[in-house]
Order: C-alpha cells, then structure tokens, then sequence
C-alpha cells in the first residue's frame, strides 16, 4: 500500500512526536522527511506539489481538536486531502540542560503538553512558556536558554543530549494524539485491512430551528455512524457556522452518495477533506478510559429528576423560527476528491 521515493513534511524540529507519527504511516514509504515550522507551511507545500506527504496534529485525547490544524483544511485548502491517520501514544518527561545553574523558574513545551503536565508545573512553581513544538522546547533549553527546563519525549531529550530530571509526569496516563497524513491523492482502498473514515465540511444555507437534525438525518437514516461532530465560525458574524463531520465509512460506499446527494439538493455546501484510513483502537479500551463532564447525569440518577422539573417536556410550539441567510463570503470550497489507481 505504500508509494516509495517521496517526501514527508512534518511539524518539527527533529524528535516531535509528529514525526513518530511520520514514521509509523501505513500508506507512506519515504526516504526523504522533512521538518518544518508550522502547520500551514505544510499544508501549502503538499498542495503546490513542494511534498508529496505532510504529517499534522489533529486531536489529543486531553486538550481536544488542534484548532490551527482544524482552519487550515477547512478554509485554506482546496486540493489537500487527508489520506490516513495515525495514532501515537503520548508520555512526557522534565529535562534540564545538564549545564543549568541554579533553581529553574520557567518551563517550556508545546501547548498541549504544558496542559498535560499541570501538576508538575504547579508542584515545581514554574511559569509555563509556549513552544512550536516539544522538540523546538529540548532546542531552546539545550542552545539558547540553560536555565530553564522542558517537557517533552524521551526520544526528544536524548536527542538534545539533555538531563532527565522526571519521567512520566503527564497528569494521567493513557494520553493519545491522532496526526492526519495530507497528500492530494486519496490512499487505495480496496485491500485495506482495516475501516475508513470520511471528513466532511457542511455548511447550511440557511440558519434555522433544526438546521442540524436535518444535515445529520441523511447519514443516520442510511446506517452512516458520525463518530465525531464539531463546529467552527464562519468568520463573517456570531452566530454562523459550518459543521464538521466524521463518518466511520469510506465516501464510495454505496449509501454515502445518497446521503450525500440529499444534502446538496437541501442547499447544503458539502466539503470533502478526505476518506481517509482510520486507526484500529480497541472500543472496550476507549470505553474504559471515558470520564463524563463533572455535574453532568444520567437517567435514574437523583439530580435527573431535578433536571426534568426544571426542564419539563412540552410540545414543540407550532410557529416556525425565522430563518437567516447565511453569507456567500469566506465559505469551504467544495472540491472532488482524488483517488490513486487501485494497486
């Protein structure tokens, strides 16, 4: 399933867990893989054809969706696809460069990792300080900032030839973050081992009481599973969105089109970002790692009777809400997607 001779961009510098991520793609056999600064470098170079791969960061278990990662593919590109994902276990360690005199007041590390380690930072009173990357943080400390400590990989601190102050100081263990391989050609499919996924832009074109249930009832209504749905404004005003879906299916797959179709002739513009190779994780282990929102409660539980009187049912009222047209500017493009020849 792999294309050999090519290049990967990923977000670096060298040792991000990024580029493990890399590393471990099942669709890419290259020899050339290349770091770069930000994800929009990335994004622009596989889409000017500058790489034939790149390797993003899109959701961590912990601190949610990379929002930056997010934007890119919905409002900037039109030609980039997500061709796989991969998903690569997170742990963090405190290095310190093994010169540093004096107590550390200050911590560096990428912004997800600094929300993971919220306890050691707090034990240890330091003042966090945002990096690009995990391994840009192992830089700093090791060239530029001596007296300050990181949080990263324990390949990225061997790598930057720093000291371990502390292994495994992540607030909980178990901790995953899922990358998207970027390409402009789709991954075969026919042979895969495991299931796909479809990402999809939805933007209504109008904004009305029940605009949701209606772009949502054409998947459910043909057995599509959504695994994943989120929102992001429009930028034109409060109050405008477009949706984002995830559908555990391959876009080929016979009843997508239908669902598809539906959309587009209620007025809905529809995006394609990619069906794409999913990750094979274990249900059961998901399941069990699931924590609720705090104060959140479930039927037969005290607090839901509560909730019920303060909600009650009641018919929905017969007026309908006025509807408001949304704005033609800064819309997702709509493109077709891009499949490499079965092999």
């Amino acid at each position: 399933m792999g294309d050999s001779a090519r290049s990967v961009a990923y977000l670096g510098p060298a040792g991000t867990f990024t580029e493990t991520a890399a590393r471990s793609a099942r669709t890419v056999l290259a020899d050339h893989y290349i770091a770069l600064g930000d994800v929009h470098e990335i994004a622009q170079g596989v889409e000017d054809g500058t790489y034939d791969f790149g390797v993003v960061p899109i959701e961590n278990s912990v601190y949610g969706t990379v929002l930056p990662t997010l934007d890119e593919l919905v409002f900037a590109r039109e030609s980039v696809l997500v061709r796989e994902e991969v998903v690569v276990e997170v742990a963090f360690s405190l290095f310190e460069n093994p010169a540093r005199t004096g107590a550390a007041t200050r911590v560096l590390s990428h912004p997800h990792a600094l929300a993971q380690c919220q306890r050691e930072i707090l034990a240890r009173n330091l003042t966090p300080i945002e990096t690009s990357s995990t391994a840009e943080a192992c830089r700093i400390v090791a060239q530029d900032d001596p007296n300050a400590v990181c949080i990263a990989s324990v390949a990225a601190g061997a790598n930057y030839k720093l000291t371990t102050v502390r292994e495994g100081i992540q607030d909980r263990d178990g901790g995953r973050t899922r990358f998207y391989v970027l390409a402009r050609t789709l991954a075969p499919h026919a042979a895969a081992e495991h299931g796909f996924r479809t990402a999809l832009v939805l933007t209504p074109s109008r904004d009305r009481a029940g605009i949701l249930l209606e772009m949502l009832r054409p998947f459910a209504e043909r057995g599509l599973n959504l695994s994943s749905l989120m929102s992001r404004p429009l930028r034109s005003g409060l109050g405008l969105y477009c949706f984002i879906v995830i559908v555990d299916a391959h876009i080929d797959a016979s009843p997508f089109g239908a669902a598809i179709s539906e959309l587009l002739d209620a007025g809905v513009r529809v995006k394609n970002l990619g069906s794409y190779l999913a990750w094979p994780i274990e249900a059961s282990t998901a399941d069990a790692r699931a924590e609720f929102p705090a104060g959140s409660v479930a039927a037969g539980d005290p607090l839901a009777e509560h909730l019920r009187v303060l909600a009650p049912a009641q018919d929905a009222p017969e007026r309908d809400a006025p509807d408001r047209d949304m704005p033609d500017r800064d819309m997702p493009d709509q493109h077709s997607q891009h499949t490499d020849p079965v092999v």
